[in-house]
């Protein structure tokens, strides 16, 4: 059920990104100035849903993660906390530290997801003592898988970011 909720999440939030970016191209004030005004809070929320999520995945479906997953961990759940400060503080200058997080995060999940859907069952382990990076424990609407999820998360949070102004 919440791998369902989770992945209608990501497919609602690449209409969204499509949307907004279709928006801000077509010269959209209204968009643009949403996003400067909410785009830390929204950040913020996808990071904590992102941080939820994987944690649901591991500790109570028992997915284990993989290397791969590791490292975007790595990159995501600081963010929750950089992100949490700066919401508090209003301090945008954070975009230094949240925009190179999340198109690193991106570029692993990137590679994350395209590997698995080129390699699939060709190959067993990414390394020889932990679960393989390219099983999918599932995949939803016939794309969504936790890489594309968390592609998606990093990209949300990387674009949101880019809009930050002071009020």
């Amino acid at each position: 059920m919440i791998k369902e909720i989770l992945s209608l999440l990501t497919v609602g939030s690449h209409l969204l990104i499509l949307a907004f970016t279709v928006m801000v191209l077509l010269g959209n004030s209204h968009a643009v100035r949403f996003l400067k005004k909410r785009g830390m809070l929204l950040a913020f929320i996808v990071a904590i849903t992102a941080l939820s999520g994987s944690l649901y995945f591991s500790e109570i479906a028992g997915f284990e993660p993989c290397k791969l997953c590791w490292f975007q961990r790595v990159l995501m759940y600081p963010l929750v906390l950089i992100l949490g400060i700066a919401l508090f503080w209003k301090d945008v200058a954070v975009k230094r530290y949240v925009v190179p997080m999340s198109v690193i995060g991106a570029a692993i999940a990137a590679y994350h997801y395209v590997s698995a859907a080129l390699v699939k069952a060709a190959a067993t382990s990414c390394s020889l003592d932990g679960p393989s990076c390219f099983v999918d424990y599932f995949k939803t609407f016939g794309y969504v898988t936790i890489p594309m999820m968390a592609l998606t998360a990093f990209v949300m949070i990387g674009l949101f970011a880019l809009f930050w102004e002071k009020e």
